[in-house]
């Protein structure tokens, strides 16, 4: 186990600069879109409303960053059958996957504290905690869409454009499924919430397979 985890933490610092995009964006560029809903809007309620909104649009779509580069090396290019023999069991990429969104959910999960911090009153911090429940849906929807796309469509880098396409056009265009629903604070155990989480397991269990199966010469 303990070997699996430096691994696993070796190829996300693989990543080198393209780190920093998820993390800035998180660390920075949110939480200064967050100050600027703050100061435009007057009532606590609708400031929560729009922050909410705000991070629906935006965390999903970094949500696929490190999942996309990290299976870049065992999807395409010359070195992939290497990288994936090395790796000895094909079946192991799901394990880097979900350390990629485990390092991410960390990340949104300081930053939605840092968010709370800047309300009063138990019900705006419900409506946060719960939020918080429909990004860690979203995030293994993404991210399994990610895993399986990647080895379907051979490419780490198009699937990424593909999910963060689909995340942008559900917003907009209603026959689309969203991962999130129409309300704030919605309940999460309403068929909404099983959808998304049923969607999202089905496609962890498809890229599984696709990634045990999986030749670059397919």
């Amino acid at each position: 186990m303990g070997r699996e985890l430096r691994r696993l933490s070796v190829e996300l610092l693989f990543m080198h600069y393209r780190l920093l995009v998820p993390i800035l964006a998180l660390g920075l560029g949110v939480p200064l879109a967050v100050q600027g809903v703050f100061m435009m809007q007057g009532t606590e309620a609708a400031t929560l409303h729009q922050t909410a909104q705000l991070l629906r649009q935006i965390l999903p779509l970094f949500s696929v960053w490190c999942p996309a580069f990290a299976l870049q090396n065992y999807v395409q290019g010359d070195s992939c059958e290497l990288f994936r023999a090395y790796t000895v069991r094909r079946s192991r990429q799901w394990r880097l996957v979900a350390w990629c969104g485990l390092f991410y959910f960390t990340a949104e999960t300081a930053l939605f504290l840092w968010v709370c911090r800047h309300f009063t009153g138990r019900g705006a911090a419900f409506v946060l905690l719960v939020e918080w429940v429909w990004q860690l849906l979203s995030l293994l929807f993404m991210s399994g869409a990610v895993y399986f796309l990647s080895y379907t469509l051979h490419s780490s880098m198009t699937a990424m454009i593909v999910a963060a396409l689909y995340h942008c056009f559900s917003a907009v265009i209603s026959v689309l499924p969203s991962t999130f629903p129409g309300e704030i604070g919605f309940p999460l155990l309403s068929q909404k919430g099983m959808v998304v989480l049923g969607a999202a397991i089905l496609l962890w269990m498809a890229g599984w397979f696709q990634d045990r199966r999986y030749s670059i010469k397919n």
